[in-house]
């Protein structure tokens, strides 16, 4: 699979704890800052299609405004029964751009 990285944010955009939604094409994407460690997943809840920024970041955990379903931003997993993924990006960090893979 080809790589196309595409910056959306700088380093500096998110502090430890914070969240944003980027698009990347017809893609929104949620970028997470954990503690200087970066994740990017789909910014829709499978469930019901709820927008992931507007949830909140709990540990490694972004929560759905809508049902209260907690999906890491580490693997996409939802946590609990029933299970379900939201797709996560290949993300990297060059300098201070954050650039973000949705292939």
């Amino acid at each position: 699979m080809a790589e196309n990285f595409v910056k959306v944010a700088q380093t500096s955009d998110l502090k430890p704890g914070e969240m944003t939604m980027t698009k990347v094409g017809d893609v929104e994407v949620l970028i997470a800052n954990l503690d200087g460690e970066y994740f990017a997943v789909n910014n829709y809840c499978p469930h019901e299609g709820w927008a992931l920024d507007e949830g909140i970041l709990e540990d490694d955990c972004v929560e759905c405004p809508g049902h209260s379903h907690f999906y890491s931003l580490k693997s996409g997993q939802r946590t609990g029964v029933p299970t379900e993924m939201t797709p996560t990006f290949e993300l990297k960090v060059e300098g201070d751009d954050i650039l973000v893979n949705v292939g």
